[in-house]
């Protein structure tokens, strides 16, 4: 708390502490060693009014900051600023008396100030918040604090007040009613201690009204002591005696500072505190409990006390005390005794209705009883069902990890068993369920249940994993052979195709195999690196198997923690864009430029988008991604367009996904984009592969169609690589068809590719497509390309793919020659 205000206002943080250690350390210092008796009463009369001041400053400060919690709170520690005002003007004329007028400062007119003080502060305690509370807490408080209070006023009467007034109240002097006046003062104060203490709020942080509180007592006692002197007129100015009202100042100073920082750093949160404010209310709660009792055994003492005083005290003012106090413990304790029977009565009536649930409970647990054992009757009937799939009759899964870890664990006691996983997909299997139905679907996986049986043995466990996975333990395989013989069978097998409903179904599969089990700890473990196999398998083409080794787990972590972190690259600003320019082979200057993604990993350092766009594209998360890079290069063209006014007939290319694409918002998100960024629509160009075109060019004319229409141009990206036809251009409605790399790198010196680019050319601008070519590495594909009057050009001979600073550069210099 106190390091936040620190480096929030660190000025006035050491002014606080120059002020609150340094000053009443250097004052403390010069009582103890300045011995001439006018130096002290000069220190003295001259210290008290600035310790008042910086105290009443502090309140101040308490009271500002405090509004931001509540006007009471503040209006109740300005009103102690105030009342602390009063008794720093009494030490003022104290001092004035003392010093320059050469006389006796009691009585004075510094009374009149010093007295104002202690109702001032008492009000100022009684404006601060209080708790609420209930109509029997309301008069059990009043009660203590009366105890409490008549307690101490009968003290202060035998040992203060009375031997000061004395017995004949018609000869009492100005001097003798102020000398008794204070202690009155202190009863006040008294009182107010006892409010912070019994009647503080929950709201406000106990720390500074703690200090408050301290502060009081203090000044209480250095009051009594002063009463006491001032009747035997033995009170020395300068004296020892006043470092108690310097005391007060510095406790109520760091009050103040408290409250003033507390509600600085904690911006109204009225319950917090350094520590535990629970604890502190628990740890008072607990001493006022035996309060009134604790003075109720004082005021005993005072009985004796009288007995044997000499003083010429009025009797009647301690026994009326006496028989007050007794009648108000009586009364407390009558009303802790009703409030105590109340809660017997309550807990009697919890203790019947515990009775009667519990008697409840026991039926409700004797109809348990009987229904767990219909359950159990049923529950058998169907523990075989639970453990075979319900379509093929093989193994489910629960079995399968039963026998599995039961083979783990007898791998680790005998190393001459061996165990092997194969694990078994279905290539394409959707395919049967959405173009045969999901009858034939059953049906064929039914039939490769019946295979895989009939290809293994009896002691091997063969289980229908979910869906369309097969999962095959094999016990006792010695070396590979045996695990590769058993999926060449089986694979074999799967191939051969059957007649259903009089449609002939034909099935490929994909296996992962893990050779022995002997090296795992767990099951969870094995079916990790059996699934990594497969998918490896997979990835290789349908029809394979694969057998698993520790470098694909490796892969496959990789794979896998690359993922994760791609999910929050956007996020953490991780992702840029570079740009390559797009330059025009006629006119030799730059006509547009591709935005191209780049990846800032933490870790792995710049990764490029070969490593991360396929798994984005499984993942979805390339949705996410393109809708970025799709306002990045937007918004950045249209900055360029801004500084470069010449340069305004730049346009930029952007690469979509199919995914994204065939988001329903797809064609909004665009518009928006736009709109946001505020680029012109027709500087705009989304490149679409071209077996996107091909895969849904029923769809793709329709849903663009909006965007053609403010000016979006379109472009084929990597034309050739896909279907390499010329006659789907007709069928596509695109501006620009961008020439794949492995055209160009053959024009120089392979004659068939310099005909195949050149066909591409001449018929695409037949049609009014624009080309142009991607990958130019050096000057010799450069002038073949011109001389085959290509529109446009980009690679890495004309320039690699630069990040905005540099391509800035590129754009200053765009009119020069290449």
């Amino acid at each position: 708390m106190f390091s936040a205000f620190k480096r929030k206002h660190p000025k006035i943080f050491w002014l606080i502490t120059i002020l609150t250690v340094l000053l009443p350390t250097i004052t403390l210092s010069l009582f103890f060693f300045v011995k001439d008796e006018y130096s002290r009463i000069f220190i003295s009369d001259i210290v008290s009014p600035l310790f008042d001041l910086i105290a009443m400053s502090a309140l101040i400060f308490a009271a500002k900051q405090s509004n931001r919690i509540s006007k009471r709170l503040a209006f109740g520690w300005s009103m102690l600023a105030v009342a602390l005002f009063s008794f720093a003007l009494g030490d003022i004329f104290w001092a004035f008396i003392e010093l320059y007028l050469k006389e006796t400062p009691f009585p004075s007119i510094a009374d009149g100030p010093y007295l104002l003080f202690y109702p001032l502060f008492m009000a100022g305690i009684l404006i601060l918040p209080s708790k609420l509370l209930s109509s029997t807490e309301w008069i059990k408080r009043t009660l203590d604090l009366s105890i409490v209070l008549i307690a101490a006023t009968l003290g202060l009467w035998i040992f203060l007040i009375g031997p000061i007034v004395g017995t004949e109240l018609t000869a009492l002097s100005l001097e003798i009613v102020l000398t008794a006046a204070y202690p009155v003062g202190d009863l006040i104060l008294f009182f107010a201690v006892l409010i912070i203490i019994y009647d503080r709020s929950k709201t406000i942080n106990p720390g500074p009204i703690l200090l408050l509180a301290s502060g009081l007592i203090v000044m209480i006692v250095t009051d009594i002591i002063f009463s006491y002197q001032s009747s035997l007129g033995t009170y020395l100015s300068g004296g020892v005696l006043d470092l108690g009202w310097i005391v007060t100042n510095i406790l109520i100073t760091f009050s103040g500072i408290y409250q003033g920082i507390t509600s600085e750093t904690h911006k109204g949160n009225n319950s917090l505190s350094n520590k535990n404010p629970a604890t502190i209310n628990k740890g008072i709660s607990q001493v006022l409990a035996y309060m009134p009792y604790i003075w109720v055994a004082g005021v005993y003492y005072l009985l004796p006390r009288y007995h044997h005083s000499e003083d010429a005290i009025n009797s009647d003012v301690l026994f009326i005390g006496v028989g007050c106090i007794l009648g108000l413990v009586i009364i407390r304790q009558i009303i802790v005794l009703n409030e105590n029977n109340h809660l017997l009565s309550n807990l009697m009536t919890a203790l019947e209705k515990g009775n009667l649930h519990v008697s409840e409970l026991n039926k409700a647990n004797l109809n348990l009883q009987q229904e767990i054992i219909k359950r159990n009757k049923v529950e058998e009937q169907l523990s075989h069902d639970a453990l075979h799939d319900g379509l093929t009759g093989l193994a489910n899964r629960v079995l399968f990890m039963d026998r599995l870890e039961h083979a783990v664990e007898i791998t680790k006691r005998e190393s001459k068993f061996h165990y092997s996983i194969l694990f078994m997909d279905i290539d394409n299997f959707k395919s049967i369920n959405d173009g045969l139905g999901h009858s034939s679907g059953d049906q064929a996986l039914i039939e490769i249940a019946r295979r895989l049986t009939s290809c293994t043995r009896s002691i091997d466990t063969v289980a229908r994993f979910g869906g369309d996975e097969f999962i095959i333990l094999l016990e006792h395989t010695l070396g590979k052979n045996t695990a590769i013989e058993v999926a060449d069978r089986l694979s074999a097998e799967i191939h051969q195709s059957f007649i259903y409903n009089g449609k002939e179904i034909l099935v490929t599969c994909s296996i992962g195999i893990v050779l022995d089990i002997s090296e795992y700890s767990n099951s969870e473990e094995i079916l990790r690196d059996v699934d990594i196999a497969l998918y490896r398998a997979k990835e290789k083409g349908k029809s394979q198997y694969e057998i698993f080794d520790p470098e694909m787990r490796k892969l496959a972590i990789s794979r896998l923690e690359l993922e994760g972190d791609l999910r929050y690259s956007v996020s953490k600003g991780e992702l840029f864009l570079v740009y390559q320019p797009i330059f025009s082979l006629e006119e030799n200057h730059i006509e547009g430029v591709e935005a191209l993604i780049r990846w800032r990993h933490p870790l792995r350092g710049l990764v490029m988008p070969s490593e991360f766009i396929s798994f984005a594209e499984e993942s979805g998360f390339i949705i996410q991604i393109g809708d970025w890079v799709l306002h990045e290069a937007c918004s950045q063209l249209r900055k360029w367009h801004t500084e470069y006014p010449d340069l305004e007939y730049l346009t930029v290319n952007v690469n979509i996904s199919g995914k994204q694409i065939k988001q329903k918002d797809f064609v909004d998100k665009v518009k928006n984009i736009l709109q946001v960024t505020g680029l012109n629509p027709k500087r705009l160009i989304l490149e679409i592969t071209e077996s996107t075109f091909i895969e849904s060019q029923s769809t793709i004319d329709e849903l663009l169609s909006d965007l053609r229409k403010i000016g979006v141009a379109f472009a084929i990206d990597d034309f050739g690589t896909g279907y390499s036809s010329l006659g789907y251009l007709k069928n596509f409605s695109v501006d620009t068809i961008k020439i794949d790399k492995s055209f160009i790198d053959g024009i120089v010196e392979d004659k068939k590719g310099f005909e195949i680019v050149k066909t591409i050319i001449q018929m695409t601008q037949e049609m009014g497509i624009k080309t142009v070519a991607e990958g130019i590495e050096n000057s010799e594909q450069l002038q073949n390309l011109r001389s085959l009057m290509c529109n446009f050009g980009q690679g890495y001979f004309l320039s690699k793919p630069v990040e905005v600073e540099q391509f800035e550069i590129i754009l200053k210099n765009t009119g020069n020659e290449n």
